[in-house]
C-alpha cells in the first residue's frame, strides 16, 4: 500500500505522522503548482469547484510517483465534498490508475463509521501504537497551527520583508522531521523565539480583519493566493475563522471544549440571517462575520470557490448584516480562473474603504 493525501496547506505534516508512524508507506504529492491546478482542470467536471480540482491534481501527481490508495474526507449534501471520493477514484480509473480509496466518513455519520471508512489503513495496529502516532500527529498539527496564527498576527510588523514567510518554510520542514511531541515542544520555542527577533512592537489601534468562508480556501493558500500574506503586507493583522486543529475539537474530540461552545454561540449569532444548516461552512461564515463585529474588529473578507452553493447561500445574506451593522464584508470567489492582479485590487480597495471608515469616524467623534 503507498497512501497519499491531498495537500490542503501543510497540514499533509500530520497526516503523513499519523499513517507512517502506522507503518504506511505514504507518498505526499508535490508542492501545489500551476501543473497541479492544470492537471484537475483538465480531468475534473467543468462546473467541479476549485477544491475537487486542485485535489485531483494532487492525487494524479501522486499517482504518478507510485500512490495507489488515496485518502480524503467524506461529506454530506447539500455541499458537494461527499462527492469528491467517488469523482476521485472513477477519474483516477478512467486515467490507468489502480486507484483505491479510503473515505474518512463526517462527523455527522457518527465515530463507527468513521473508524469504518479508515478501517483499511489501522487493521492490526495495537491501541498503543493508535496512540503515540495520534499523539505526535496531533502535537505537530497544534504547532502547525501554532505558527499560522502567530504570523496572522504578526506579519504587519515584519522588520524584514518576508521573513516570517522564511521562517515558517523552516519551521514546517523542521516539524516534518520531528519524531517526538518534546521535539516538536522544542522546535514551536525555537519557532517562538525567532519570531520576537523578526519583528517590531505592534502598533496601537491596528486594522484587523476576520477571514471566514469555505475551510478548503481558508486552509490552502494556493487555492486563496496567499490571501493572508498579502494582507500583512498591507499592514493588517487577521483572525482566521478555521484552523483544522479547532475543527477536529469542535467536531471529533468528545466531551466539551471552548470549540463547541463556540460552534453553539456562532450558530445563534447566525440565526437572524441564516437559521437553516446549508451545507459546508455557510451558516458558520454568516456567523462568524458577526461575532467579527461584536469583537471589534475592522472588517470581514469572505472566501469561497466558485460555484461553491453553502458559501453562495452565506454570500447572498451577508450584505444584510453589513448594513444592519454598518460594518465592512467583502466576498471573494476563487477557481482557476482568478486572477491575481483583480484580487490584490481588490483587497487594497477593500483596506482603502476601512481607513476612511475609520478616519470619518474620528472626524464624527472630534466635532461632537
Amino acid at each position: 500500500m503507498n497512501l497519499t493525501v491531498p495537500h490542503m496547506g501543510s497540514y499533509w505534516i500530520a497526516s503523513k505522522t499519523l499513517f507512517e508512524n502506522l507503518g504506511v508507506n505514504v507518498i505526499i504529492p508535490p508542492k501545489t503548482t500551476k501543473r497541479t491546478i492544470e492537471l484537475g482542470v483538465k480531468y475534473a467536471p467543468e462546473f467541479a469547484c476549485f477544491p475537487l480540482k486542485i485535489t485531483l491534481g494532487n492525487f494524479i501527481e501522486a499517482a504518478e510517483q507510485g500512490a495507489d490508495t488515496f485518502l480524503i474526507p467524506g461529506g454530506i449534501g447539500p455541499c458537494r465534498f461527499g462527492f469528491y471520493g467517488p469523482v476521485h477514484k472513477e477519474i483516477l480509473n478512467d486515467l490507468g490508475y489502480q486507484a483505491e480509496l479510503v473515505i474518512g466518513e463526517p462527523p455527522s455519520a457518527g465515530f463507527i463509521n468513521l473508524i469504518k471508512g479508515i478501517s483499511p489503513l489501522i487493521k492490526n495496529i495495537s491501541l498503543k501504537m493508535l496512540s503515540e502516532a495520534g499523539k505526535l500527529s496531533w502535537t505537530k498539527l497544534l504547532a502547525i497551527d501554532h505558527v499560522s496564527k502567530s504570523l496572522n498576527e504578526w506579519r504587519p510588523y515584519e522588520k524584514e520583508k518576508h521573513s516570517l514567510e522564511n521562517l515558517k518554510t523552516t519551521t514546517f520542514t523542521k516539524l516534518n522531521k520531528a519524531n517526538s511531541p518534546e521535539e516538536v515542544d522544542k522546535i514551536k520555542e525555537n519557532f517562538n523565539s525567532e519570531l520576537s527577533r523578526l519583528v517590531t512592537e505592534k502598533s496601537i489601534n491596528p486594522i484587523r480583519v476576520a477571514i471566514v468562508g469555505e475551510i478548503f480556501l481558508n486552509l490552502d493558500e494556493t487555492a486563496n493566493q496567499k490571501i493572508e500574506q498579502k494582507l500583512g503586507l498591507l499592514g493588517v493583522e487577521i483572525e482566521r475563522s478555521i484552523y483544522l486543529s479547532d475543527w477536529i475539537q469542535e467536531n471529533l474530540l468528545p466531551g466539551k471544549n471552548h470549540q463547541k461552545e463556540k460552534k453553539h454561540e456562532i450558530k445563534k449569532l447566525a440565526k437572524p440571517y441564516l437559521n437553516d444548516f446549508v451545507g459546508g461552512h455557510g451558516r458558520e461564515s454568516v456567523g462568524e462575520a458577526v461575532l467579527a463585529h461584536l469583537e471589534g474588529l475592522d472588517g470581514v473578507i469572505h472566501v469561497s470557490p466558485f460555484t461553491c452553493m453553502p458559501e453562495i447561500t452565506a454570500q447572498g445574506v451577508l450584505p444584510k448584516a453589513s448594513n444592519d451593522l454598518n460594518f465592512p464584508i467583502m466576498s471573494l470567489s476563487f477557481d482557476e480562473q482568478t486572477g491575481e492582479a483583480g484580487v490584490n485590487t481588490r483587497l487594497e480597495a477593500f483596506i482603502d474603504l476601512i481607513l476612511k471608515k475609520r478616519h470619518s469616524q474620528s472626524e464624527h467623534c472630534r466635532i461632537s
